[in-house]
């Protein structure tokens, strides 16, 4: 059972929306890849604290509207580590932990914070990935407007087999395109 964690991250509703929304897109991925009930609750727990690092990083840097600087987004990339650290200390069971930790991690090892590629990369990590790219994209952030929903799917399609696991990609255009979210 998970111990109370000193959650700035529940002040912080766009974070904690951000977070719902990944859950809820990433069950549903995990739901039509088919994969088991207990795993598709699993990648919900995950991505429900997936962003949980982020109560490591400074508020400003969160809600920073211009473009970052390259100490301002390794602070931003620690997020992963710090939610690893917190999940465990929490009592969170191993692999929701190691699911936030990977949520940034890509295929072709591009991604961070340990630049893990290919099947070092827990399948649901990789579930978790896409949809929150796909939630970033057509959310407004502090720093950019709402995108439409192509876009998030013309991202998906770009980064099919190099940075997102290609089944991963499927199932969620799939998922996508059977709900016909318009934008």
């Amino acid at each position: 059972m998970m111990h109370t964690l000193p959650l700035r991250l529940l002040e912080d509703h766009p974070t904690r929306a951000h977070e719902l929304r990944v859950a809820r897109l990433a069950r549903a991925i995990a739901r039509r890849m088919g994969l088991s009930h207990a795993d598709v609750a699993l990648i919900g727990r995950a991505a429900r604290v997936h962003d949980i690092g982020k109560v490591a990083v400074p508020l400003q840097l969160l809600e920073k509207p211009s473009s970052l600087g390259d100490h301002e987004r390794e602070s931003i990339e620690r997020h992963s580590a710090a939610g690893f650290d917190l999940l465990c200390q929490a009592g969170a069971p191993i692999k929701v932990a190691l699911i936030a930790l990977q949520h940034h991690e890509r295929l072709d090892g591009s991604g961070y914070p340990s630049g893990a590629s290919g099947d070092a990369i827990l399948m649901e990590s990789r579930i978790v990935a896409v949809a929150d790219v796909v939630d970033a994209i057509v959310s407004r952030r502090a720093y950019k407007p709402a995108m439409a929903y192509d876009a998030a799917i013309e991202e998906l399609v770009a980064g099919r087999t190099k940075r997102y696991d290609p089944v991963v990609v499927d199932a969620c255009l799939a998922v996508l395109q059977e709900r016909e979210i318009a934008d």
